[in-house]
């Protein structure tokens, strides 16, 4: 693994079962990666909170573009 591309994280076992659910219900018969379901939840928390204040704007549109 790429330690410049990749970052590795712990999460609640709480939070992992409700990722889980999420990626069900985000594309219905499609299998999402916990990891892909996080990107989409962070993006969107970015563009809520860039939405409310200006402080620090995070590029939907990059988050994106490097989704690979």
């Amino acid at each position: 693994m790429n330690p410049n591309k990749y970052k590795s994280v712990a999460i609640k076992i709480g939070t992992w079962n409700v990722a889980t659910d999420l990626g069900q219900k985000i594309v219905p018969n499609t299998t999402l990666s916990r990891s892909k379901i996080v990107e989409i939840a962070v993006a969107n928390l970015a563009k809520s909170v860039s939405a409310s204040n200006n402080i620090h704007k995070v590029s939907f549109q990059k988050l994106i573009a490097n989704k690979g």
